[in-house]
């Protein structure tokens, strides 16, 4: 959800200014490394419409866009800083940088490089290099004083790395990868960004990476820092938790255009009307709207509650603007999860018009409450309570089926009112009339009216589940 909503900002802004949105994999740290993560990220951008104009798959004019195949491009700009005293070699080992760390701790400062190897002289680099066989890694070194930089959402901000102990950063690593203060300098630089916009997570970071544009007398691009959001009651966004990946939201049944508006909810950017009504945005209108001046610097809070109203009027929206576009997702729905079903579209029209005002997501019909729409179910009910109240179950069904069958469930007035007479002269009372058949028709107490039930089944299918319920209580005499 934080990566989707960094890409929702991006992309805004690119078309806002009628830019490129670019994709890039940073897999510069390889135990980090996902297999097919890098296409499934594409995947999910594809599906909440955010496209990129650039991208591992796409291409364009500054590939490759992935990190680890620019290995040669990052190395040869650590040489020319190298060469420029502006970095160097240390082969401190990690055992020394444990120890340094639990020393800085014990003497309650804070844990950072002490700079052994940045004054080693060149018969020492020689010795050192010869020692340790090559292994060692790049560290750039740290000019002292403040480093200044204006970001469009924080303002001013100032940050003295070296009086702050930050140490010098280390920008290729023992095994020839870069790290990702010093890849995304050099490929943003080397693909001409304008823009940077990520989380606020990054703005101690940004010092390091204008020290490094200047120490190469490279223009670095504007920065815009974004709060970050937290799930409800402050849990940090997590992909731990499903609810905050979005490949589970996909598969939960939250759409695109909900989602976006949900991540849209918090932080600004939009008129507070637009976050108090939850008034749903196309992803046109968010490019044409959204504010980045209107950014806040504080937190915010996701609210799941939020995102199942915006599904919901997503939901009612499609259905009113193309019904049969959600007829073919319900259709794509049922055979994903295997349910067969001998369902006509005109019918599963019908089932979402009684249902859409009721639903979340689609996933909703999955659930227990409609189960009884894919499948007959297996009855538990007794006749016993029934019979001790002198009524007949089968005579019953029998007497409601033929009622069924000629009244048909297009006109809900004289459908009601053929069952009440049929409930006062066969049953005594309505209301326990209705629970019974709901019983009859779903295996559960509680659920839709008995009309709409009949509607989402069909009078056929209705008929046949009431024949089904005849046949379960002649089995209990």
């Amino acid at each position: 959800m934080g990566g989707l909503r960094a890409a929702l900002y991006n992309f805004i802004y690119a078309r806002q200014g009628l830019g490129d949105f670019i994709l890039r994999i940073e897999d510069t740290d390889q135990k980090r490394v996902v297999p097919g993560a890098a296409e499934e990220i594409e995947k999910v951008l594809t599906w909440a419409g955010l496209s990129p104009d650039e991208s591992p798959t796409l291409g364009g004019p500054y590939g490759p866009y992935v990190q680890s195949q620019r290995l040669t491009l990052y190395r040869d700009h650590a040489q020319e800083l190298l060469d420029q005293g502006k970095a160097y070699r240390c082969f401190c080992s990690p055992v020394r940088l444990e120890l340094l760390r639990k020393y800085q701790s014990r003497n309650r400062q804070k844990p950072h490089y002490d700079g052994k190897c940045r004054h080693l002289t060149p018969d020492e680099m020689k010795e050192k290099l010869a020692e340790t066989d090559g292994n060692h890694v790049i560290r750039f070194a740290l000019k002292p004083g403040e480093t200044i930089f204006n970001d469009l959402v924080f303002g001013t901000i100032k940050n003295n790395l070296v009086a702050n102990n930050e140490g010098d950063p280390i920008i290729l690593k023992s095994d020839g990868y870069p790290t990702y203060h010093f890849a995304n300098v050099i490929d943003d630089h080397a693909m001409k960004i304008s823009d940077v916009i990520r989380g606020v997570e990054w703005v101690s970071s940004t010092p390091k990476h204008l020290q490094l544009y200047e120490a190469f007398g490279w223009q670095p691009p504007q920065f815009i820092h974004f709060p970050l959001v937290t799930m409800e009651g402050g849990m940090k966004m997590s992909k731990r938790f499903d609810h905050s990946h979005v490949k589970q939201l996909i598969h939960a049944g939250y759409r695109p255009t909900a989602v976006l508006n949900f991540l849209t909810n918090t932080g600004g950017g939009v008129p507070k009307e637009k976050q108090d009504s939850m008034e749903l945005w196309s992803l046109e209108q968010m490019v044409k709207g959204f504010d980045f001046t209107k950014i806040t610097n504080h937190a915010g809070s996701l609210d799941m509650n939020r995102l199942s109203v915006y599904n919901s009027k997503d939901m009612l929206l499609g259905w009113a603007q193309n019904p049969d576009h959600l007829v073919s997702e319900l259709f794509d729905l049922l055979r994903n999860n295997q349910i067969e079903c001998d369902m006509d579209k005109n019918t599963a029209k019908i089932i979402l018009g009684n249902l859409i005002n009721r639903l979340e997501t689609l996933n909703d019909l999955l659930g227990d409450d409609y189960a009884f729409i894919w499948k007959i179910p297996q009855l538990t009910m007794n006749a016993e309570s029934l019979v001790k109240a002198g009524l007949d179950p089968v005579a019953i069904l029998r007497t409601t089926k033929e009622v069924i069958s000629r009244v048909g469930s297009e006109n809900k007035q004289e459908f009601e009112s053929a069952l009440k007479s049929l409930a006062e002269k066969h049953f005594g009372n309505y209301a326990k009339y209705m629970q019974f058949l709901r019983k009859v028709l779903t295996n559960s107490e509680r659920g839709l009216p008995i009309f709409e039930i009949v509607q989402c089944l069909g009078v056929e299918r209705s008929v046949s589940y009431l024949e089904h319920a005849i046949r379960h209580f002649i089995g209990q005499k």
